[in-house]
């Protein structure tokens, strides 16, 4: 992010996470990442691992049975099951 540009992070008490990114000229772009994982695949930690030292927002959606509409919407998604997924916009 050169000439100026700032990266505004949003943390929502229900694990939503969102982004702007605002340049220099005062426009402001949405920034929409959304992964799906489980933080015991190495392969999702390794993705995990590059969002937050980069400082990407995103939204993390667990993988798990204590997530099912988590998992349907993965599925969706990916009807191969594999992860991670990630989601660059709606």
């Amino acid at each position: 992010m050169s000439g100026g540009a700032e990266l505004i992070c949003l943390q929502f008490e229900s694990g939503f996470s969102a982004g702007r990114l605002q340049n220099g000229t005062g426009q402001e772009e949405a920034v929409l990442l959304t992964l799906y994982a489980h933080p015991f695949s190495s392969y999702c930690q390794k993705v995990l691992t590059a969002l937050y030292e980069s400082g990407t927002p995103f939204t993390y959606r667990l993988l798990g049975p204590e997530e099912p509409e988590a998992g349907a919407e993965w599925a969706r998604l990916w009807p191969l099951k594999r992860m991670p997924v990630l989601v660059d916009g709606e």
